[in-house]
């Protein structure tokens, strides 16, 4: 659902494009392989996130020490459950969002046409969270 939410909500990136700037900051104007990419690395890093968020709860409720600790106090349970999504959440945000940089490099060669009679090899991109 995240990155369904994450390519819907930045659609309209693919259709315009987003600006590219070369090392020194200076703008080369906008490009759609770029946000193409920008939107590509989000997802993915927003997939998996999905990972540690519904993987790590369910073994940690399947330990045996836990489901001993739940089955004599029932109530126990879904703090011991949040206390473990919450876990995951602290350690695998971080660890998604780091997965690709926020600034993106895209070679100049993947690029529109208008972009290939540029003397750069590669442009940069703020790829967004």
């Amino acid at each position: 659902a995240s990155a369904s939410n994450c390519y819907m909500m930045r659609k309209h990136e693919l259709a315009s494009g987003i600006n590219v700037k070369d090392a020194e900051g200076n703008d080369h104007g906008i490009s759609k392989a770029a946000a193409t990419k920008a939107v590509q690395d989000t997802v993915v890093s927003r997939a998996a996130l999905s990972v540690p968020v519904f993987g790590f709860p369910a073994v940690v409720m399947t330990l045996p020490p836990v489901t001993a600790v739940v089955a004599r106090h029932p109530r126990l349970g879904l703090p011991i459950s949040f206390s473990a999504l919450m876990l995951a959440f602290g350690l695998g945000l971080p660890a998604a969002i780091a997965m690709s940089p926020q600034t993106g490099t895209i070679p100049v060669k993947s690029m529109e046409p208008e972009f290939q009679k540029l003397s750069l090899s590669e442009l940069y991109y703020n790829k967004g969270l």
